[in-house]
C-alpha cells in the first residue's frame, strides 16, 4: 500500500486534523523528496528535512486528560504545508514531482512541560518510510474517501496497531494536484465501524472526614479506574466500559462508592455490572430516584477491596456528542460516608471531587461547615459553582491520570508525602502538575 503523497501538478497542501484516540499527546510532521528518488540509505531518510505540523495532537474530547490542562485540537482544524526550495524559501506551493512523506513522534508533545520534545534516539521516531523503522514498523495507513474526494491518513503510535491514534486528510488545490491512486478506497455505500478508543486510566482518592480535614493522608478511598469509549461514525457516544478495581481502604468509616454521568438517566439504554456489592435501589442498572444517571458499585471499601475488580458496560443512545466531551466532564465520582453503612435510598453525606455538584441524595447539611468553603445559600444548601474544597482551596477528593499512584501512609498528609502538592493546590493547577510522581521518600 503506498501511503506517502506524490505531487502530480504545482498545488498547495493543507492538512486537516480528523480525530486522534490516543493516551498520548503525540506530535505529527511531513518530509519531502524527488518522486523516484526515495532514500535508500538511513543516513539519506536522516539527512531529509523534517517539519512538524502539529506538535500537539491531542484533542478536546480525546484520552489525554491532565489537571488544569485544555487540549487544543477539534475535528476541522487546518494547517498549511510549506515546502522549501533550493534557495530555503518557504513556499505555499509544492512543485509536480515531488513526493510528501509522514512522520509521528509518539509523546512527543509533553503536557507538564508544555513543549514539543525532539527524540532523544531514532527508535522514538516512526514514518511512512517503513524501512527505516525500528523492525520496518508500520505507522501509517492511507485510504482514499470516494464520497468527499480526499485522502485519509491514519497513525499507529506503537500500542495496539488500531491506526486511530491520529487521523487527518490531504486537502489538495488544486485537487487534481496529487495522485491518489494505489489506495483502498472508501466505498460511501459502506457501513463505517464504531470506533472504540484506548483505555483512559487513572486512580481515585477521597478523604472522608469531610467537611472536616481530619488526617488528611487522602487515602480514605482509594480506587483505580480504566475507562473505555465507543463512538459511532457521526462521533456520538454509543457505549462506555469501565473497570473499577477498589484499591485501598485507609479510613475507619463504611464509605460506598459510586459515580454520577453527566446525562439524563434517558440517554442510558443499558448497564451491565459485574462483580458489584451495592444494595442501592435501582431501575435498569441506575440509582433511583436520581435526574442524572447514577450507577453504585459497592457498599464498603475495606469489602469491596478484598472482592476486587468491577467491569460495568453502559449501553447509551447515541445523544451524547464526543465534540464537547470528556471523560473528567462526563464522570462524577464519588464516596457516602457513614459509620453505620450504606442505606438504601436514604439522604447521605457525599464526597465529590472539587467542584463538582452533589447528588439529588446528598445530605445538605455538611456543606459550608467546618474545613469546607462550599458555595451555599442563606438556607445552607449547596448553590455551587463551589463545591467540597477549603479556604486554601485543597480538595476532598483527588482525580489522577496515572494508574500506579503511591498512596500516602496512614496519618501521613498528603502534603507532607507529596512535597509539592502545597504548590499545586496554591497555583490552581497551574504549577507542580507532576506532584504525584514525586513522592518525599
Amino acid at each position: 500500500e503506498k501511503v506517502n503523497i506524490e505531487i502530480t501538478q504545482e498545488a498547495s497542501l493543507k492538512l486537516v486534523f480528523l480525530s486522534e484516540l490516543s493516551q498520548w499527546a503525540n506530535a505529527i510532521g511531513y518530509y519531502y523528496y524527488e518522486t523516484g528518488h526515495a532514500p535508500k540509505t538511513l543516513q539519506e531518510f536522516l539527512d531529509l528535512p523534517k517539519y512538524v505540523a502539529l506538535p500537539n495532537c491531542s484533542m478536546y474530547n480525546g484520552n489525554y486528560e491532565y489537571p488544569g490542562y485544555t487540549p487544543p485540537l477539534k475535528p476541522g482544524m487546518q494547517v498549511r504545508l510549506k515546502y522549501f526550495g533550493q534557495d530555503g524559501q518557504p513556499s505555499d506551493k509544492f512543485p509536480a514531482g515531488i513526493t510528501v512523506g509522514w512522520f509521528i513522534m509518539p509523546s512527543g508533545f509533553k503536557i507538564s512541560w508544555g513543549q514539543l520534545i525532539l527524540p532523544t534516539n531514532f527508535g522514538t521516531f516512526k514514518s511512512s518510510n517503513s524501512d527505516f523503522n525500528n523492525y520496518q514498523e508500520k505507522v501509517c495507513v492511507s485510504l482514499y474517501d470516494k464520497a468527499s474526494g480526499k485522502t485519509v491518513i491514519g497513525f499507529e503510535d506503537g500500542a495496539d496497531s488500531d491506526y486511530k491514534d491520529v487521523l487527518f486528510y490531504l486537502d489538495a488545490d488544486p485537487k487534481g494536484g496529487i495522485d491518489d491512486s494505489d489506495k483502498p478506497v472508501i466505498d460511501p455505500g459502506e457501513e463505517y465501524p464504531d470506533i472504540t478508543g484506548d483505555p483512559i486510566e487513572g486512580t481515585l482518592a477521597f478523604e472522608d472526614l469531610w467537611p472536616s480535614q481530619g488526617d488528611y493522608d487522602m487515602n480514605d478511598v482509594v480506587v483505580g479506574y480504566s475507562t473505555t469509549f465507543t463512538t459511532d461514525k457521526d462521533n456520538k457516544l454509543i457505549a462506555m466500559k469501565d473497570v473499577f478495581t477498589p484499591l485501598h481502604s485507609g479510613g475507619s468509616l463504611k464509605s460506598a462508592f459510586g459515580y454520577q454521568l453527566d446525562m439524563p438517566t434517558t440517554a442510558v439504554k443499558n448497564v451491565t455490572i459485574d462483580h458489584f456489592s451495592s444494595s442501592a435501589q435501582t431501575v435498569g442498572g441506575l440509582e433511583s430516584n436520581q435526574s442524572k444517571a447514577v450507577i453504585m458499585l459497592f457498599d464498603d471499601i475495606h469489602q469491596a477491596v478484598a472482592q476486587g475488580p468491577i467491569t460495568v458496560e453502559t449501553e447509551l443512545d447515541g445523544s451524547v456528542s464526543m465534540d464537547k466531551t470528556t471523560r473528567k466532564s462526563l464522570y462524577n465520582p464519588f464516596v457516602c460516608v457513614s459509620s453505620e453503612g450504606f442505606v438504601p435510598g436514604a439522604v447521605r453525606k457525599e464526597v465529590h471531587l472539587t467542584n463538582y455538584a452533589p447528588t439529588l441524595l446528598a445530605d445538605p447539611y455538611p456543606f459550608g461547615r467546618n474545613d469546607d468553603k462550599s458555595s451555599v445559600d442563606k438556607q445552607g444548601n449547596p448553590t455551587g459553582p463551589y463545591y467540597y474544597v477549603t479556604a486554601d482551596l485543597h480538595p476532598f477528593a483527588i482525580d489522577l491520570p496515572v494508574p500506579d499512584y503511591h498512596i500516602p501512609d496512614e496519618s501521613v498528609k498528603i502534603d507532607d508525602f507529596y512535597p509539592d502538592f502545597a504548590g499545586w493546590v496554591t497555583s490552581k493547577g497551574e504549577k507542580n502538575k507532576e506532584w504525584y510522581l514525586k513522592p518525599a521518600k
